[in-house]
């Protein structure tokens, strides 16, 4: 086999997407258990400000994984290619290389955006399943200011800023009835 241009660009994607997979697998299977911090990773449970939109995982086509796939395919494809079609031009183990890379490249990227649809959960509560929930007041909501709840929604304890509908202060203790969000805090009667 001759080293041309080709030979070394297919050699090259070759190495660069199997050692991008050797890499990520090390330091994906040896790197559980710690936050971004290098600390420990947090834990899971409610805070003030997650009740909202659902929130939802994209897998895009331009993906560290899917380019790695690709890289791997294309340059496998194309020495594969250049040895089954000595004597062609070139440009049809080209075609091989790219025909391989975006079918392998393409597939890795569907099967990882299924993969993550099916398993990407939340622990943060949709609206819907906030309003009209009952709230314990963890921190007095005074007339006409901010205080605290907490109330369980989608199997999770959560705590937000809370406003009182009518007058009055709503007392450490009481239990309440979440009526509708605004912003961040949410609005409560008591129940």
């Amino acid at each position: 086999m001759s080293w041309t241009w080709l030979n070394w660009a297919y050699t090259f994607a070759l190495t660069v997407g199997t050692g991008y997979t050797v890499i990520a697998f090390f330091l994906g299977h040896f790197g559980h258990g710690h936050g971004a911090d290098g600390g420990d990773a947090p834990e899971v449970g409610g805070n003030a400000g997650h009740v909202g939109a659902d929130h939802q995982m994209h897998f895009p086509l331009l993906s560290p994984v899917a380019i790695a796939v690709f890289l791997t395919a294309f340059g496998a494809g194309g020495l594969v290619g250049q040895e089954l079609l000595k004597g062609h031009h070139p440009a049809l183990s080209l075609a091989v290389a790219s025909g391989a890379g975006l079918v392998f490249g393409l597939t890795i990227a569907a099967a990882m955006g299924l993969i993550m649809q099916k398993t990407v959960s939340t622990s943060h509560a949709k609206e819907s399943d906030v309003i009209g929930a009952e709230a314990s007041v963890t921190v007095t909501v005074p007339d006409g200011g901010i205080g605290k709840i907490s109330y369980e929604a989608r199997g999770a304890r959560f705590t937000a800023p809370a406003r009182a509908i009518g007058a009055g202060d709503i007392p450490q203790g009481a239990t309440v009835v979440i009526v509708e969000r605004d912003g961040a805090v949410l609005v409560v009667a008591v129940k």
